[in-house]
């Protein structure tokens, strides 16, 4: 899924009902991961970072299954957003001269 055309990639996690120990995962599910946002890793990869990981965002949402009733977490990954260069402005002279009034 892509929203505001960044690439994103959707799934859902369900209680484990095969847990049997502590080593068992609480919840188990999975993401179906789109072309876009694996060309979008792979791009980064490619960067040239010599970074041996790539941060992925997860945001998760509870829900409740419209069929069994059953709770579940909707999961959303991405990439994060990249800091944008912000343009050198000049600063502004917001200083009071003598004789000024303040407006109210």
């Amino acid at each position: 899924m892509t929203t505001n055309s960044r690439p994103q990639a959707d799934g859902a996690a369900w209680k484990n009902s095969f847990k049997k120990g502590a080593n068992h995962p609480d919840w188990t599910g999975k993401i179906d991961l789109t072309r876009e946002l694996l060309k979008e890793i792979v791009t980064e990869i490619n960067s040239g970072d010599k970074s041996p990981t790539i941060e992925i965002k997860v945001a998760m949402w509870d829900r409740v299954s419209n069929e069994k009733g059953t709770e579940f977490k909707f999961i959303r990954v991405d990439l994060p957003m990249k800091k944008q260069e912000k343009a050198a402005e000049e600063p502004v002279d917001i200083s009071m001269e003598e004789g000024d009034d303040v407006p109210f």
